[in-house]
């Protein structure tokens, strides 16, 4: 059972550091910026910090718990001296246990990482980080945009809420291993759900926003295919 803990911990993780994304593209002189605000400004300047943060410290967990689990399946053998006091910081086997929100939040992760990807790839050249228009851009529909309106930002969401159930729901390692005594791991944890919350509702924002401009920008075109996929970021839900 540890062995697939293991290995369902480290798919997913490698899955979020997907999900979040990668390089940002650069826009090209024709392409023209929809949202110019001060707010979206900043949003993109800390967009590249924000992601590194959040994929070191999803590391730093992953790796964390991974050595505990580790440690559970040599059973007890002598380690030297600085391995066990480490471990020993680390929390006892004991407290990383495969629970049924451990399997639902790798889940979502995985699912929702795959979502985003094959809507990036949907996108093409099309996609930006940026909210704008390219030249010669089209609406599209198919692949994940046939069934919401912005698969992307759905695919981010459900990666967030599934690490925030793997790694913050009763009886997971963060909460029983007693690393949360520790001042900078609940700073880390402090900035993680700031981050996660910004995260969230500049999603919500920003789906609004694409909506409103793609509608002028498309007219009749959106407005059939709004109409066809009624869900803007998560598939029967929203």
């Amino acid at each position: 059972m540890s062995v697939f803990k293991l290995s369902l911990l480290l798919f997913s993780s490698a899955s979020f550091h997907v999900g979040l994304g990668g390089r940002i593209p650069s826009l090209d002189a024709e392409d023209k910026v929809m949202v110019k605000t001060i707010r979206e400004q900043l949003w993109r300047h800390a967009a590249v910090p924000a992601d590194m943060f959040l994929k070191c410290t999803s590391w730093l967990a992953t790796a964390a718990e991974s050595l505990v689990i580790i440690n559970a399946l040599r059973g007890t053998p002598r380690w030297p001296g600085t391995i066990s006091v480490l471990l020993n910081a680390l929390g006892p086997v004991e407290s990383s246990q495969l629970t049924v929100p451990f399997v639902l939040g790798t889940s979502l992760i995985i699912v929702g990482s795959l979502f985003r990807f094959k809507s990036i790839q949907a996108l093409g050249p099309f996609f930006t980080f940026e909210q704008c228009i390219r030249k010669e851009h089209k609406l599209i529909t198919s692949g994940p945009y046939a069934t919401v309106r912005h698969p992307g930002y759905g695919g981010l969401l459900i990666c967030l809420v599934g690490w925030c159930i793997v790694h913050g729901s009763p009886g997971s390692w963060l909460r029983t291993s007693g690393v949360l005594g520790l001042g900078w791991v609940r700073a880390g944890v402090g900035c993680w759900c700031f981050l996660t919350a910004a995260c969230i509702a500049t999603v919500l924002r920003r789906s609004a926003e694409e909506d409103q401009f793609l509608s002028c920008r498309f007219g009749r075109e959106w407005e059939s295919w709004a109409r066809r996929v009624k869900y803007k970021l998560v598939p029967f839900i929203y």
